[in-house]
């Protein structure tokens, strides 16, 4: 009867010691976690998942080297823990298990690699325009940070949503990951806060960033844009036509809230800001909340390196007045001709690689 004992502890020893001495799960990658993300700030119950049982004491559960906290043992093969405050990014999981059945306790780890993505939340900085008709329909652009529609865990899938006070806006369009538009619903006269949650459910709020006006509404129109076009880096002086402008209005650019240099009833001077390339959308709001977009009506060109090939004729009268033609690549309209030590007059941009000018007098008399 003794012996029989014997050999059943010895069996069991045996098995515990063979399970022990197992590669540690590091090494194959093994278990999930669920969720795999949440945000920056931490507080997100995770259950991480073993393909084994888990035998002995759990020393800790970190994440990315941050020890998780509330950590608990829900059955034998999963561990519960609540997500520590991390940087963003991926991470890997690493659970310690301590197991103690054996006479030498036997140090165990297992690692979910990659396991859990710590997200940014958004931030809002700026809404434009400020204010809208009650009735809703104002097409509002929205900068900040860590904008994102969601990944896997989202809540509503491609669903991130914008919320001007209780009620949801709409058309939400994610432009980049710092900016986006969206359309506003009805809503009370008064200021309102404005809510930009991200697909997974992080969000962020602007206190009192939008405001319904009531009342009749003037109503702005934008015809066009002069000049047209400018440089990314912005710098452009550009006027804004239309009609219904009034003092007091707010205009942006690409987003951007502009400093309005002269403003009539008819015309807005400003400064065009720095845009990404392409077509631009310029809103002009009135103090009631009147609104005016116009898309495309000035486009943000991708600035470039012209570079100049030839010059013909490679000489001319020091009293100016010679046509001169330059070959190269690069050239954009707008672009300016300098030869000598001042500015060719009646330039010319025939295409991208050709432009033309002619000396002036002052230009040409100095080398």
């Amino acid at each position: 009867m003794v012996s029989r004992r014997l050999v059943t502890t010895l069996a069991l020893v045996a098995t515990l010691s063979t399970y022990a001495a197992r590669p540690a799960y590091a090494a194959l990658g093994l278990g999930s976690a669920t969720p795999n993300q949440g945000t920056t700030a931490g507080g997100t119950v995770v259950d991480i998942v073993a393909l084994d049982a888990i035998v002995g004491t759990i020393e800790s559960v970190e994440f990315g080297g941050v020890p998780a906290t509330n950590v608990t043992l829900v059955n034998l093969f999963t561990i519960r823990a609540t997500a520590p405050a991390h940087a963003a990014g991926h991470v890997d999981i690493v659970v310690h298990v301590r197991n103690t059945l054996l006479v030498v306790p036997i140090d165990q780890f297992l690692t979910v690699t990659g396991g859990y993505d710590f997200i940014a939340p958004p931030l809002l900085t700026s809404v434009t325009p400020t204010t809208g008709p009650a009735a809703g329909g104002t097409v509002v652009t929205i900068i900040g940070a860590n904008f994102r529609n969601g990944g896997p865990n989202a809540t509503t899938p491609g669903g991130m949503t914008v919320h001007f006070g209780p009620n949801l806006g709409t058309n939400v369009t994610l432009n980049t990951a710092g900016q986006l538009t969206v359309t506003t619903p009805p809503g009370p006269v008064g200021p309102v806060n404005v809510t930009v949650t991200n697909g997974e459910g992080e969000s962020a709020t602007l206190t009192n960033a939008f405001t319904y006006a009531g009342g009749a509404q003037s109503t702005p129109t934008i015809t066009s844009i002069s000049p047209s076009s400018g440089p990314q880096t912005g710098g452009t002086d550009i006027v804004i036509n239309g009609t219904g402008f009034v003092p007091g209005a707010i205009v942006s650019v690409c987003g951007q809230s502009v400093v309005i240099l002269d403003l009539t009833a008819t015309t807005i001077h400003t400064i065009a800001p720095p845009c990404p390339p392409g077509a631009v959308t310029t809103t002009v709001t009135n103090p009631d909340g009147g609104t005016a977009t116009l898309v495309g009506g000035f486009t943000s060109v991708a600035t470039s390196t012209p570079t100049i090939g030839s010059v013909t004729p490679d000489s001319g009268s020091p009293s100016g007045g010679t046509l001169v033609t330059v070959n190269g690549s690069g050239f954009q309209a707008g672009a300016t001709l300098t030869i000598g030590c001042g500015l060719a007059v009646g330039v010319q941009v025939v295409n991208s690689s050709t432009i033309t000018g002619i000396t002036d007098r002052r230009t040409a008399a100095r080398p």
